[in-house]
């Protein structure tokens, strides 16, 4: 007998046509799902929630931070806050003293730092001037866990033992004369010191101010044991010799043009070296600039 087969039933069913009855999790477009298993059951770690970017928070910190103009006393000078701060940040700079004041430092800085404000000074000319002194003080303490202001004359300027030191320090410096000076090296150069304390500089300022014109000196002697000043205008500016020396020293440098320049070479340079004595550079900062004006008109000269 033959079995017909009967047509197949499809009983309706009551899921949904998007329905998937699984254990997976559907995915929605543009989204990724991972395994199961890859939770901390897979790896035996939970993983930490996924912190916001350092850089974001930072960004967002300084968005909600208020930059307000510093605050003043009545007479619109720094606050002694101010004062505190300008003296914190030069004493704790790490190419000053590096560390943070005692008891006794802060009193004694927080008196010059007052003494500044008085003659008008804002906070951070006090601390930029803070800077220098402290850098001062702590060349000469013999403690270096005691870096106090520096004694000076009643009108505020170096006194003398300032300008001893200044003196010595420049000219016994390996790269400039590198020995004691002798007496009469050091009567010569401490008349030198007296003018520049004349025009308001600190010791730092003069012994800076000195290497540069010792080093001048020393490269023109012709005795090197007699280290002396350089002759200046009655304006204290070089002279015209100074010029033509530090012309010549620039022209004929084998790095620069090295050769003796011609008669209009001479003229032309007089005349830019004259421009930068008005300009109240020293003989050796003419020297300096003169080479590199030099070396680029050698450039250019020869088409590079």
């Amino acid at each position: 007998m033959q079995i017909k087969n009967k047509p197949a039933t499809v009983t309706p069913s009551t899921r949904q046509p998007s329905s998937v009855q699984s254990n997976s999790t559907v995915r929605q477009p543009g989204t990724t799902t991972s395994h199961p298993m890859s939770s901390r059951y897979a790896s035996g770690f939970e993983t930490a929630p996924k912190q916001p970017n350092r850089l974001v928070q930072e960004s967002a910190f300084r968005a909600m931070v208020e930059v307000l103009p510093p605050e003043t006393d009545a007479q619109g000078r720094p606050t002694d806050a101010d004062l505190d701060w300008a003296l914190n940040a030069a004493f704790s700079n790490k190419h000053i003293v590096g560390r943070n004041p005692s008891a006794e430092e802060k009193n004694a800085w927080m008196a010059v730092a007052r003494q500044l404000r008085e003659k008008g000074k804002s906070a951070d000319d006090i601390r930029q001037t803070l800077i220098g002194q402290m850098n001062d003080a702590k060349g000469r303490a013999q403690d270096p866990n005691r870096v106090l202001p520096l004694p000076t004359r009643a009108d505020g300027r170096p006194t003398n033992d300032d300008l001893e030191w200044a003196l010595k320090e420049a000219f016994t410096n390996k790269h400039i004369v590198g020995r004691d000076p002798s007496a009469e090296e050091k009567n010569a150069w401490m008349e030198v010191a007296n003018q520049l304390r004349e025009k308001g500089k600190s010791a730092d300022d003069i012994r800076q101010t000195l290497v540069g014109l010792m080093n001048d000196a020393n490269n023109r002697t012709k005795d090197p044991n007699k280290v002396l000043p350089l002759p200046t205008r009655a304006d204290g500016r070089p002279t015209d010799e100074d010029l033509e020396w530090a012309l010549r020293e620039a022209f004929t440098n084998k790095h620069v043009v090295g050769r003796p320049p011609s008669s209009n070479e001479f003229s032309r340079w007089m005349e830019v070296a004259r421009k930068l004595r008005e300009k109240g550079k020293s003989a050796d900062d003419i020297r300096q600039t003169l080479i590199g004006q030099m070396s680029q008109a050698k450039d250019r000269a020869e088409g590079r």
